[in-house]
């Protein structure tokens, strides 16, 4: 849109000496010269102060502070980081005298890694969790980690260690709530430029499809209406990087929802978040010939990575296709190799074998992945 200073010399000199002079051509033209760079460099002053304008002005071009300021006038807020919450089961050695409740803040932490420190988690606040008068133990305690972002998004069971006296073990750790990153320039300029194209209405599928999307961590939404019979909606939605949603957040943008927008005639399930539905994609590749010094064991662990990424794209939205299924494993490769070089050089697609067409409610994701070398 704003030319380099080159290209505004070419300009000047096209519309000073006239068409198929260059700059070059002007050595022995003192004046001309020195005339067309003076101008040059006023003009260039003049458009550096327009393009900083615009660029402030304008949803666009305008980024961090600036962009925070647009989404303001328009009511679309950034939505910031969030901490991960997993569940877990607190256990003593022993059955307990008397109910033992657990404390608020209580401590748990993962094993160090290297030299990665733990990760820390707390008990949230007011829960009332406790072992009751004769067990060992209480499930379903509810812990989040002490940093926001996705540092605590660990694996199911990685919470492993007592950091306090009270307990004696944990087991069982599994994602409630991921955590996420503070939104980014782009997804957060998309959210105000449709909050332009589409302003808010009388509750259509759009409304409820762009206030799902003021959740943190939701980062894609479908409304249907008449899900499930007249005065019904079903809202579908996707978490972070457009993997299918953990309970957690199906709950917090219900309750977001129903405290923010839902009018009292749809209350008590008229308005539901869901998951979108799992399609399961099996994916069979025959006379493989693999990188050498690959097992297929090693393989399957890369292709399995290559098809998640797929399967997260906007590329899946209406279909899987069978050519895209082609590029993925064409592509795939081992992340510590510097070149990038696929793992698998030739092998034959025995399913799928057709495309699959998705329905705006579905998802795919990776069923058996069979890998058969060629003998």
């Amino acid at each position: 849109m704003f030319p380099t200073k080159e290209e505004l010399t070419e300009i000047l000199v096209k519309n000073i000496m006239g068409e198929g002079k260059t700059f070059s051509d002007l050595q022995e033209s003192w004046f001309t010269k020195h005339l067309i760079i003076a101008l040059r460099e006023t003009m260039w002053v003049l458009l550096l102060l327009i393009k900083t304008v615009y660029e402030n002005l304008t949803v666009i071009r305008a980024s961090g502070q600036n962009l925070d300021d647009k989404g303001y006038d328009f009511g679309v807020d950034r939505k910031g980081a969030v901490k991960s919450i997993h569940s877990i089961t607190l256990h003593k050695a022993t059955p307990v005298t008397v109910d033992t409740f657990v404390p608020d803040g209580f401590l748990l932490t993962t094993t160090a890694v290297g030299n990665k420190p733990p990760i820390k988690f707390e008990v949230v606040a007011g829960q009332q969790k406790c072992i009751k008068k004769g067990e060992k133990f209480v499930s379903d305690v509810l812990v989040e980690c002490s940093e926001y972002g996705e540092i605590g998004n660990v694996p199911n069971g990685a919470i492993n260690l007592i950091a306090q006296a009270g307990f004696d073990s944990v087991s069982n750790s599994q994602i409630y709530l991921k955590g996420v990153e503070i939104e980014k320039d782009d997804s957060y300029r998309q959210r105000i430029l449709e909050r332009k194209r589409r302003p808010a209405r009388a509750g259509v599928p759009a409304d409820w499809e762009r206030w799902a999307l003021e959740v943190k961590g939701v980062t894609k939404a479908k409304c249907f209406r008449c899900a499930r019979g007249a005065g019904t909606a079903d809202v579908v939605i996707w978490g972070n990087h457009g993997e299918v949603p953990e309970q957690g957040l199906i709950t917090e943008c219900q309750n977001y929802l129903e405290k923010n927008y839902v009018p009292a005639d749809l209350y008590n399930g008229g308005i539901l978040v869901v998951a979108p539905e799992l399609v399961r994609v099996n994916v069979t590749i025959q006379k493989a010939v693999l990188k050498k010094g690959y097992t297929v064991e090693m393989a399957k662990e890369i292709l399995q990575k290559a098809f998640l990424e797929y399967f997260r794209s906007e590329k899946t939205l209406e279909m899987v296709s069978v050519v895209d299924c082609i590029v993925c494993i064409r592509t795939a490769y081992d992340e510590k190799d510097t070149e990038k070089t696929a793992i698998i050089e030739d092998f034959v697609l025995a399913s799928p074998c057709e495309n699959i067409v998705l329905n705006a409610k579905q998802s795919p994701v990776i069923g058996n992945l069979e890998v058969i070398e060629y003998e």
